[in-house]
């Protein structure tokens, strides 16, 4: 029931980050709302202590734990430039809530 509502809780935090119809932003307010009540009544923090735990939160929703990928032909390696500083980089990008990284995948 925690995954559920945490799903819940970070697709409406990500939707209300892109969202600019006053409609939708209501509706998602209110899916945080349920979300914040649902937690509360399943554990033994009062509702006030899950909103506070919350208030921070804001923006797209990610563990904030950031995957990356390392493809090799020979002795080549892939990389990609970053948008944000124009670098660099393995081609990854941040995990989505629920979401788990698989190590080790390897194909040849």
């Amino acid at each position: 029931m925690h995954e559920l509502i945490r799903e819940m809780r970070a697709l409406s935090q990500s939707a209300l980050q892109y969202t600019k119809d006053p409609y939708d932003r209501e509706r998602f307010e209110r899916l945080i709302e349920i979300s914040n009540a649902l937690y509360a009544e399943l554990s033994d923090v009062d509702l006030a202590g899950v909103e506070k735990f919350f208030f921070p939160e804001t923006g797209y929703a990610t563990p904030k734990v950031d995957l990356r990928a390392c493809i090799f032909r020979g002795e080549e390696v892939l990389l990609v430039r970053e948008r944000s500083d124009g670098l660099w980089t393995l081609p990854g990008g941040w995990a989505d809530q629920n979401e788990s990284p698989v190590r080790g995948y390897y194909v040849r």
